[in-house]
């Protein structure tokens, strides 16, 4: 009788348990927000804009800006938004000469969430962000999940560069 409750117990407990996958940062705030794994998304429908970008030698290149703050607006050509996700992905740490920067390897995952009614249809979305680190590459990502449930990414990739200089923005 007392291996079979021991059995039982040890059925019950592998049943309950269940182990737990470390993930990546961003599928870690993905599951967080949207209550799901990372899922199969379409790469449309989702437009990543920064304030004063600009090209330079191929690249997107934010010039102009104040050393405060920078302005990111979120377009969309999608009907019945739910939830919109947008992070600003650590950075290596890796200034453009190579050496390492602190503040920049420490730059936290910058997470905004919004949810939204979706008969309003809303189509674009604009914030404001921080970071201690300048230069770049930087890379935002956006996720949105339409009433339907489906998935839409975007994302943009930039160099920062504040007009006095100030190496964060």
């Amino acid at each position: 009788m007392r291996n079979f409750i021991r059995l039982n117990l040890f059925v019950f407990l592998i049943l309950t348990i269940h182990p737990t996958i470390a993930g990546t940062p961003v599928e870690a705030e993905f599951n967080k927000f949207f209550n799901a794994p990372l899922k199969s998304y379409q790469h449309s429908n989702v437009k990543v804009n920064v304030d004063n970008q600009d090209w330079q030698d191929g690249e997107i290149a934010v010039t102009n800006m104040s050393n405060d703050q920078m302005q990111i607006t979120v377009g969309f050509t999608l009907k019945s938004v739910e939830k919109v996700l947008i992070l600003k992905l650590p950075e290596s740490g890796y200034d453009l000469d190579g050496s390492i920067d602190e503040k920049c390897q420490n730059d936290y995952i910058f997470v905004a969430g919004y949810s939204m009614d979706p008969t309003a249809n809303i189509t674009e979305l604009t914030f404001r962000m921080r970071s201690h680190c300048g230069g770049g590459p930087h890379t935002i990502v956006a996720w949105v999940r339409t009433a339907n449930g489906q998935y839409y990414l975007g994302n943009r990739t930039f160099f920062a560069f504040t007009a006095d200089g100030v190496n964060s923005w």
